[in-house]
C-alpha cells in the first residue's frame, strides 16, 4: 500500500448528496472536515481510527448552500491533504 492520502469526490445521481473516496496508508485516526472559504468547519464528516485500506463515505449536503468548500483530511492529528469541493444544487 502506497504511503500517500488520497482523497476524490463522486457527484450521486441522487440530488444533494456525494460520495467520498479516500485511502488510509497506515491504521490510525483519520478526521475529514468540510470548511468554509472563511475557514469555519461546517461539517465533521469522520473522526475515527481506520485500518490502512480504501473507504467511501456519502454525504448529504442539503443543508450546506451551493458553493466552494475545501475538505481537510488528517491522520493521527497531523494534516495530510486539502481538496477543493464545490456543492451545486
Amino acid at each position: 500500500m502506497s504511503s500517500v492520502f488520497y482523497v476524490c469526490f463522486f457527484r450521486y445521481s441522487v440530488k444533494n448528496q456525494f460520495q467520498l473516496g479516500f485511502k488510509v496508508p497506515r491504521e490510525g485516526n483519520v478526521k475529514i472536515d468540510i470548511i468554509n472559504l472563511q475557514g469555519k468547519i461546517i461539517r465533521t464528516l469522520s473522526n475515527k481510527k481506520y485500518s490502512s485500506g480504501v473507504y467511501y463515505l456519502t454525504h448529504d449536503c442539503t443543508a450546506e448552500p451551493t458553493g466552494v468548500y475545501l475538505c481537510k483530511m488528517e491522520l493521527d492529528g497531523a494534516f495530510v491533504k486539502t481538496e477543493k469541493l464545490i456543492i451545486e444544487k
